[in-house]
C-alpha cells in the first residue's frame, strides 16, 4: 500500500516549467461538427426529433383555441379509409414517421447544400423556417384539398377556417424551428 509520501513524490509539481498545461477539453464533438461532418445522420437525428416536437405542438394547439393536428390519424386515414377495425392511428404513425424522415433528409442532403454555406446557427433555424413554411403553404395550397375532396376545401383551405390554416402553419413553424437547430452544421 502506498503511503502519503510515495503519493507526493509521484505528483508533478505545477511550476515545473517542462510540463505543457493541458487545459480540460469535453470528450467528443460538439453536435455543429459532428453534422457537418455527418449529414445523412445529422439529417435523420434533426428529422426524427423535429416531426415528434411538431406531433406534440399538433396535440396540444387545442389549448390555444386552435383544432389538434393529429397527422398519424389523417394518413391513417387515407391509408386505410375503409378497413374496418384496421389500426388507422398506428399505421398512419408508421406512414407520417418515414413521410417525415424523407422531407428532413430531403432539406438536409439536397436542399441545404443548395443554399451555400453557413456560419451560424441563426442562419440555420432560418433555413429551417424557410423549408417549414413552403411545406406548410404547399399543405394548405394542395395537399389538404387534394386528399379530402369531400370538405370542399377551396383555395389555401380556407374554407375549413382560418384557425385551421393557422394550425398547420403553426404546426410546421414546430417543424422547421426544430430542423433548424437540430441540422445545424457549421460549415
Amino acid at each position: 500500500m502506498a503511503t502519503r509520501e510515495d503519493l507526493a513524490a509521484r505528483q508533478i509539481p505545477q511550476s515545473d516549467p517542462a510540463m505543457p498545461v493541458v487545459q480540460h477539453r469535453t470528450a467528443g464533438v460538439h453536435w455543429p461538427q459532428y453534422v457537418n461532418n455527418h449529414r445523412l445522420v445529422g439529417g435523420l437525428v434533426a428529422g426524427f426529433a423535429a416531426l415528434h416536437i411538431a406531433d406534440m405542438i399538433g396535440y396540444w394547439l387545442p389549448g390555444v383555441g386552435l383544432p389538434k393536428l393529429d397527422f398519424a390519424f389523417f394518413n391513417g386515414s387515407l391509408l386505410m379509409p375503409k378497413v374496418p377495425g384496421a389500426p388507422q392511428w398506428f399505421e398512419g404513425h408508421i406512414f407520417h414517421t418515414l413521410n417525415g424522415l424523407v422531407f428532413a433528409l430531403g432539406y438536409a442532403l439536397l436542399i441545404f447544400p443548395l443554399m451555400g454555406k453557413t456560419l451560424t446557427t441563426a442562419r440555420n433555424v432560418a433555413r429551417g423556417v424557410a423549408m417549414g413554411m413552403t411545406l406548410a403553404t404547399l399543405s394548405c395550397l394542395w395537399w389538404i384539398p387534394t386528399q379530402f375532396p369531400a370538405l370542399h376545401a377551396g383555395f389555401m383551405s380556407h374554407n375549413l377556417g382560418w384557425n385551421l390554416v393557422l394550425a398547420v402553419y403553426v404546426w410546421h413553424l414546430a417543424w422547421s424551428l426544430a430542423i433548424g437547430f437540430f441540422f445545424n452544421p457549421q460549415d
